[in-house]
């Protein structure tokens, strides 16, 4: 009998270091999974952050438009165009010019990601104005971020340090580009146009800058699909397509 009192007593005695080890080891497992936690809605945060954050990225664009988180591309009316300010290609040029390649590539991404959110809420749309020799011209294909209508490339008039890739996005597919002629004088006006910059390129430090843009008036005063008027007399039906081809 005494030697089970004693055991009894030993163990009586070790059962709070025990109790000791069970609570620290449950705290433990608490501490992981809180941790485990935290760290999913810390990822969880900046993948939402990512995706709405840049929608200009392929992934992002993608995903967002089969869960249709981002509205389609819409046109707008001469009384309906974002407020921006308007700049000729030799201001673009200095503007863009002195940035870094990140620099550039985090503008870019400013310049694209307000036009896909259509610029609500966001910041004030860049647009070019002025008077470009056209240098060449083509229709779009399905392979182009916009894929149909035709892009026209000029050389800024008395500042060739600066180019400019123009899309005119239309209704029908086009397939041959004659509506405009190399070495004609191509206008981008204010009020006609609203030709806001999408994206802005370095090729070379001896080479001129290229900036794309397009227009954002393509509707009528009801909504209507703007014609276009073009030099030889030919109309394109403007039209802004609904989603892009980012990739």
């Amino acid at each position: 009998m005494r030697f089970l009192e004693d055991q009894a007593s030993t163990f009586s005695k070790a059962s709070p270091v025990d109790q000791d080890l069970e609570e620290s080891g449950n705290l433990f497992i608490w501490v992981i999974v809180i941790l485990i936690l935290l760290g999913l809605n810390i990822g969880s945060w900046s993948f939402c952050n990512m995706v709405f954050g840049h929608p200009e990225h392929p992934f992002s664009y993608k995903l967002l438009t089969k869960l249709e988180k981002i509205e389609p591309l819409k046109g707008f009316t001469k009384t309906g165009v974002p407020g921006g300010k308007f700049l000729t290609a030799k201001d673009l040029y200095a503007r863009a010019y002195p940035f870094k390649r990140s620099q550039l590539k985090a503008y870019n991404g400013i310049l694209m990601r307000n036009y896909l959110w259509n610029f609500k809420d966001r910041a004030p749309a860049t647009f070019v104005s002025g008077t470009f020799k056209i240098e060449a011209v083509r229709p779009l294909t399905p392979e182009d971020l916009f894929q149909r209508g035709i892009i026209i490339m000029g050389i800024a008039d008395k500042f060739p340090d600066a180019k400019i890739e123009l899309i005119l996005p239309t209704a029908e597919v086009i397939e041959k580009a004659d509506q405009y002629q190399v070495g004609e004088m191509l206008e981008i006006g204010k009020s006609s146009m609203a030709a806001v910059v999408l994206h802005a390129a370095k090729q070379g430090d001896d080479e001129p800058m290229v900036f794309l843009a397009v227009p954002l008036i393509t509707k009528n005063a009801d909504h209507s699909n703007l014609p276009f008027k073009t030099p030889s007399g030919q109309t394109l039906i403007l039209e802004t397509p609904q989603w892009l081809n980012i990739q």
